[in-house]
């Protein structure tokens, strides 16, 4: 908290790259979806997580 000029001031992880776009995790494909779990962000990784639960149609992606 900065008292001076009324800011709170943000803090970044130097080693990751920052988030400037998100990309579309909601109209993506499977193979998009699997993709996507290598992302540089862990909370793109977790909603992809989420959105591959009970997901059957992967498993011929995954074979």
């Amino acid at each position: 908290w900065d008292h001076r000029h009324g800011r709170i001031w943000r803090v970044t992880h130097t080693g990751k790259p920052l988030l400037t776009e998100w990309p579309e995790v909601a109209g993506a494909g499977p193979g998009e979806l699997l993709a996507l779990l290598s992302y540089p962000q862990d909370n793109i990784r977790d909603l992809v997580r989420v959105r591959l639960r009970n997901r059957e149609d992967l498993v011929p992606l995954l074979d």
